[in-house]
């Protein structure tokens, strides 16, 4: 439903994949992810906070598309392990996607104002 309704945008308003960034938060972060590697049409890039890669497997067999993407996370995190980021990490390396990340320590299951700042400057670096 996402990639619909992402069709739907860039249609309606004439914009071009390249000019288009997601950004999630937990599970708006995982939905992010499995939309922009799968989707034919390259997005820009991505930033992910607290979420997780799901189905690894049906992702390697579907990739195609290599957004850059920037994943942030905090180390207490209880509702999404921080583990999760070091995965994707890998995971993404793996597969030729430039990929960074950002650990915040002393950090639960939210975004904390430095991770605000830290996406907004990975934005203007890649779309404004």
């Amino acid at each position: 439903k996402l990639s619909i309704f992402l069709d739907q945008v860039v249609d309606d308003f004439k914009l071009d994949y390249k000019n288009l960034a997601l950004v999630g938060f937990s599970q708006g972060c995982m939905i992010s992810l499995q939309v922009a590697l799968t989707k034919k049409d390259k997005i820009n890039c991505l930033i992910g906070y607290s979420g997780k890669l799901i189905n690894q497997k049906y992702l390697s067999e579907n990739i195609k598309s290599k957004p850059k993407i920037f994943l942030l996370h905090g180390d207490k995190d209880t509702i999404v392990p921080p583990t999760h980021l070091l995965e994707a990490k890998e995971y993404l390396s793996k597969h030729g996607i430039k990929n960074k990340i950002k650990m915040f320590k002393n950090c639960e299951h939210h975004i904390p104002v430095e991770g605000i700042s830290l996406g907004l400057d990975f934005l203007k670096k890649n779309i404004i």
